[in-house]
């Protein structure tokens, strides 16, 4: 079981947290009742219920695997957590916005205009934080 740097740094902040509610030598006390438990009183939204049931999980997986062999089974593999409800539909962008934005691309960067008119054909997200047009944009701007 291999992490990448991304997931490694949400588990070492996820751990300590699962870790403080247990009172005993941690590994082999939780149970799949007590890690539901945990879950439900961490107070945080559904979305981050599943990041914390997924980090932890993965710890356990790997605590299992040989040489390890600390535990038997996974205790949060039977965890069942409530469905995210995603009834939002993403924004599209009228004409005169996509116009502006290509006009704008124009002036600066013309080396990238095919680049996103293809996005925005293809419905490819335009989120600022880490959608898929940051990430082509970044594998765009390494590659050139």
């Amino acid at each position: 079981l291999r992490l990448s740097g991304s997931n490694t740094g949400q588990m070492h902040a996820h751990l300590p947290l699962f870790r403080a509610h247990f009172t005993t030598p941690w590994f082999h006390e939780p149970t799949e009742e007590t890690c539901a438990l945990w879950i439900e009183s961490c107070n945080v939204s559904l979305k981050t219920q599943h990041n914390y049931h997924g980090d932890v999980s993965v710890f356990f997986a790997w605590g299992i695997e040989s040489p390890r062999k600390w535990r038997n089974e996974n205790p949060l593999e039977k965890v069942k957590l409530a469905r995210i409800k995603n009834d939002k539909v993403p924004e599209g962008l009228s004409a005169k916005e996509v116009e502006s934005f290509l006009r704008g691309l124009e002036n600066d960067n013309t080396a990238f205009v095919s680049f996103y008119v293809i996005c925005l054909l293809c419905g490819v997200r335009a989120d600022k934080r880490a959608s898929e047009m940051t990430r082509l944009t970044e594998a765009v701007r390494k590659v050139g």
